[in-house]
């Protein structure tokens, strides 16, 4: 029941969102895609749970921006596909790094 879910709504509304924030003109993507970042990619011909890849290289057009990207999957298979095709992940690996601990500072303890 959960990857049904997963693969029907969650998917679904991720696709949705990283195409409203590709509507710039010949697919240049409003955030730079990143190497080493994870990213679903649209492939009707395989389930939905296996479209995650990773980005190993970016390549530019004549114009020097960026209009698609190598991929690749756990195999060392390596594709390239445009950025209208990816999806991004909500979250980053950078972004879910949790910071540095805390100093506890000058720590009082009572004892009842």
């Amino acid at each position: 029941r959960f990857w049904k879910v997963w693969e029907t709504e969650y998917l679904l509304a991720l696709r949705e969102r990283s195409q409203r924030q590709h509507r710039a003109p010949k697919s240049v993507s409003a955030n730079e895609p990143r190497l080493g970042q994870v990213v679903l990619i649209n492939d009707e011909s395989k389930p939905r749970v296996l479209w995650k890849l990773i980005i190993t290289k970016l390549i530019e057009g004549r114009d020097g921006k960026i209009r698609s990207a190598e991929l690749q999957r756990d195999s060392q298979r390596k594709i390239d596909h445009p950025l209208n095709l990816l999806f991004p992940l909500e979250i980053s690996a950078s972004d879910a790094s949790s910071p540095e601990p805390e100093e506890p500072g000058n720590l009082e303890c009572h004892e009842d």
